[in-house]
Parts: C-alpha cells; structure tokens; sequence
C-alpha cells in the first residue's frame, strides 16, 4: 500500500477565486476603517474644544468673582459695580469719559482686581472683550486718569459675545461662528458657581 502525498499547488481558478473574496472583504474593510478614523479625529477635535471653552469660561468667572472695590482711587471707579464694569466697546482709548459710562450689557467687561506682590497690596484691572469675532483678555495699567494697555492676548476665535449684568450677576453669552460646535452657551457668574446652558 503506498501512499501517495500529492503535492499540488493551487490552480490559477482557486488562486484567482480566493483574491477576489479578499478584495471584496477588504472594500468592505476600508471604508469602515476611514470612518472610524474621522469620527475619532471629530472626537479629539470636540474634547479639546471643550476642554478649552471650559478652561476660558473658568478663567473669566474666577477674574468676576475676584474683582472688589475696596477702595476708590478713580472717580470713574464710583460706576463700578463690586469692581466690575460692562461697556460697550468701541476704541481702544479707555478715558475716564468712556470708563464712567457703564451699561447693563455690552461687548467689554473692566475689572479691578486687588492682589499682594512682595506683601504691598496693589490692584490690576483686567478686560475681556468681544471684538472683530475674537474674545481677548488684557491688563491695564492707570496712568493719568486713563487705563493704558499693556498687554492682551486672544482666547477665542471665530465667537461673539457680551456680558449681561443681572442684579449682582453677570451673565456671559457665547455665540459660536463655526458651525461644528453648538451655537450658544450661557454661562452665569454669581460669585459662588456658575450656570452653562447650551442651545
């Protein structure tokens, strides 16, 4: 009895049957393969959006919550509120003429900030603004009955905004001018915590 072990390759039929099943599998493959990418890459970009919009509101309602008048040093400082004035922005000139004139809502939000450096107690003003579809921070330094710039910085593109004073709060509206992130968020400072509603 012998037992012959064929040693047979395949046929060109088999070869050419089974590339065809695995280029069919790998079409199918591909496509689900990209949209998972995009999708995790849409994810990404989200979360640290978010994570970012997070920080900017903390940043602003932790300045309104430090901002105090304890003492008067400009006569404009009296239409300060708890430290806090809303303006509506329109130059970068912040005379005492355009600093005594406070609104109940607008583009432009002073605050005094007293802090300690080296144990002497001195006071910062700090802005944010919404302009030219931006939101900016800067530092004001007094000089002449005026706040001089001295340096400012941009935290948000592609957004407009305004500050709303309600009583002892501030409420903070967001729009968003890039279509993939949710069109509005209001955020409420009251000193304690602060509110997000999104629409």
């Amino acid at each position: 009895m012998h037992n012959k072990v064929k040693n047979r390759g395949l046929t060109l039929v088999e070869l050419v049957l089974s590339m065809g099943i695995l280029g069919i599998i790998l079409m199918l493959i591909f496509p689900m393969i990209s949209i998972f990418n995009k999708s995790r890459q849409i994810i990404m970009e989200t979360s640290k959006r978010d994570n970012h919009k997070a920080r900017v509101l903390e940043l602003i309602e932790q300045n309104i919550n430090r901002a105090s008048l304890d003492e008067i040093n400009f006569f404009w400082e009296n239409f300060l509120q708890k430290g806090k004035g809303i303006y509506l922005y329109e130059n970068e000139n912040l005379s005492s003429e355009f600093l005594s004139q406070t609104k109940k809502n607008g583009n432009f939000i002073l605050l005094k900030i007293p802090h300690y450096k080296k144990g002497k107690k001195e006071v910062r003003y700090i802005s944010f603004k919404f302009d030219k579809e931006k939101l900016s921070i800067a530092n004001y330094f007094p000089e002449n009955l005026m706040l001089r710039k001295t340096r400012e910085e941009i935290l948000m593109e592609n957004v407009q905004g305004k500050f709303v004073m309600e009583g002892f709060s501030i409420k903070i509206i967001i729009t968003y001018l890039d279509k993939n992130i949710p069109n509005k968020i209001e955020n409420i400072s009251e000193g304690v915590g602060a509110i997000e509603k999104i629409q």
